[in-house]
């Protein structure tokens, strides 16, 4: 299970700036430092049993975060009666980075993956340099983190969870971070055996 967490607290020079969160626009938003609110707003909740429509107020309030086990932050999301967990990284930088190479992984400059803020100047343009996160390819991630990072767990075929769009170097390194059977997670991966591993789908990331 993920543990629960306080929201990021702003440092005295950061500047906090709410987006919309594509997808959910009027339902949440998320902040360049990493943290997400409930927007006030009227949830309709169905019938009584005299066929009354009931409608329900949703106060606006910021939302706890959760640890996952492979350290990111993330958050349940609700709508039209479906809830979806993100993860906080990929909401900030599809938020507020433009991505127009449409690259699909995000590296966490300084290598920790709580650190999830975005510098937003006053003319509401990205500083990059002052930024944590930035859009990246297969290749791009694995040279931050070998010449930057200085890591050396950088091996194998990269996969990923389809469920929650984690993302890992390699099978062993996924089945470690989720207690199970690197080939039970291979075999799941190539059809080979269940269709779920760890109760998530999984599959291979083509490298750029």
């Amino acid at each position: 299970m993920s543990q629960e967490v306080t929201t990021k607290q702003l440092t005295p020079m950061q500047k906090e700036v709410w987006m919309d969160i594509p997808g959910y626009e009027g339902y949440y938003q998320i902040s360049n430092c990493g943290n997400v609110k409930c927007l006030d707003r009227i949830v309709y909740r169905g019938k009584n049993n005299k066929g009354t429509d009931i409608y329900q107020r949703v106060d606006a309030r910021i939302l706890s975060l959760h640890n996952t086990k492979t350290g990111y932050y993330s958050v349940m999301l609700h709508k039209n009666g479906k809830t979806k967990r993100v993860l906080i990284h990929r909401v900030v930088a599809t938020a507020f980075i433009e991505n127009p190479l449409c690259k699909p992984e995000i590296n966490h400059k300084d290598g920790n993956r709580k650190n999830n803020f975005v510098s937003v100047r006053d003319d509401g343009t990205i500083d990059e340099a002052k930024s944590n996160l930035e859009w990246c390819n297969r290749s791009e991630n694995i040279l931050h983190a070998s010449r930057v990072l200085h890591s050396l767990t950088y091996h194998g075929r990269a996969v990923r969870c389809v469920e929650t769009d984690e993302r890992f170097p390699s099978i062993r390194d996924a089945a470690k971070h989720y207690g199970v059977s690197d080939t039970n997670l291979g075999n799941s991966i190539r059809g080979k055996g269940q269709k779920r591993c760890a109760g998530y789908h999984w599959e291979y990331i083509n490298n750029s």
